[in-house]
């Protein structure tokens, strides 16, 4: 391979113009920060996470800093990742004390290739007091609910609890970031985190710290070669998960001869669930990658791309043999989805 590669999103919510310009400017220096953590490392699982960190700390994004609040107006947020390498995932949910959940699911993963005495396993998932002994066990500085919290996200708990209260209107907002980067050597990272649905109970964990629900990664190899996918979702958590829409994506698009026509018909499967009428406001986006390697080939064929069936969604992609990242924003308007496919050599 001559290069590396980062997809990231910023989430599939409403952008005004004011939040498109924010939005695509967190896009393009999460894609650059990745191209810069895989220029300097090869590592895919280091890449990804400097690039949900630049995401995590946007006052734009849903995640880390500024994430929705809990109907008792504090910050849970949560977070997830999996790499190709030895195929494991880690996660964090109702992380309430520090602002990079990405990070602790970096930790965590570290922790789980190492032995434990007595045959203890060590944990894919820590959540809620767990992830407070776990900061101070691995001497982490925390920050304070309050750090978290920021005045656009207590004016957003403010007005929707207000309306709630007053006339049950559904809050809308439920964004969640995340990137998938290939280094150098093929290897995979795939990561997301979110500050899920604003007014959401206490405790809830969303499919962005669920495997096979908002991300997942996986690898096949056959006497062709080898392909490896990698996806992370946004947008309705509980349909997602209900869905395991991620595992579903990733067994359709490792097999598939139509790209196109295969998102389609699981967007419209997402939609035509029978749980789908119990839940308002119901959206999805996503963002994927797909390598495959052959014998007869150096140059592995990559294809990479993004579906929505929300509003918009914001976007960013770039190969570390690229100046500059390309940014945008999906308007789907009039149209039920926007899907989008690229294939190119890596």
């Amino acid at each position: 391979m001559n290069s590396g590669f980062v997809i990231v999103h910023a989430g599939a919510g409403l952008y005004s113009e004011r939040r498109e310009h924010l939005a695509k400017d967190a896009c393009a220096k999460a894609c650059m920060q990745a191209k810069l953590e895989l220029c300097r490392t090869s590592d895919s699982i280091a890449a990804a996470i400097a690039a949900v960190k630049v995401l995590e700390d946007s006052p734009v994004c849903n995640a880390g800093t500024g994430s929705n609040l809990t109907v008792n107006g504090e910050v849970e947020c949560e977070a997830g990742l999996m790499e190709s390498h030895t195929g494991m995932a880690a996660s964090v949910g109702a992380c309430r004390n520090y602002k990079y959940p990405s990070e602790i699911c970096s930790r965590i993963l570290s922790k789980r290739k190492l032995p434990k005495s007595h045959g203890r396993i060590p944990p894919l998932m820590i959540v809620s007091h767990g992830v407070s002994e776990f900061l101070k066990e691995e001497g982490i500085p925390t920050n304070t609910n309050e750090e978290l919290r920021t005045d656009g996200s207590r004016k957003q708990y403010e007005k929707w609890k207000q309306l709630v209260e007053d006339d049950g209107r559904i809050p809308s907002s439920q964004d969640t970031v995340g990137a998938i980067c290939i280094d150098p050597a093929g290897e995979f990272c795939v990561c997301c985190s979110s500050g899920g649905i604003l007014l959401k109970s206490s405790g809830r964990i969303g499919s962005s710290a669920i495997p096979g629900h908002g991300f997942w990664l996986e690898r096949e190899l056959n006497e062709m070669g080898a392909s490896t996918f990698a996806t992370c979702m946004t947008g309705t958590g509980e349909h997602i998960s209900n869905t395991n829409f991620a595992i579903r994506c990733s067994n359709v698009m490792l097999h598939t001869e139509d790209e196109i026509q295969d998102l389609e018909r699981l967007i419209r499967d997402f939609w035509d669930h029978p749980m789908s009428k119990y839940i308002p406001n119901l959206s999805l986006g996503f963002i994927f990658a797909k390598m495959e390697t052959m014998p007869e080939s150096k140059r592995p064929r990559l294809t990479f791309g993004f579906a929505n069936s929300s509003p918009s969604m914001a976007i960013g992609y770039m190969k570390t043999t690229s100046k500059k990242p390309h940014v945008l924003i999906t308007r789907n308007q009039n149209k039920p989805h926007t899907i989008s496919v690229v294939s190119t050599r890596l």
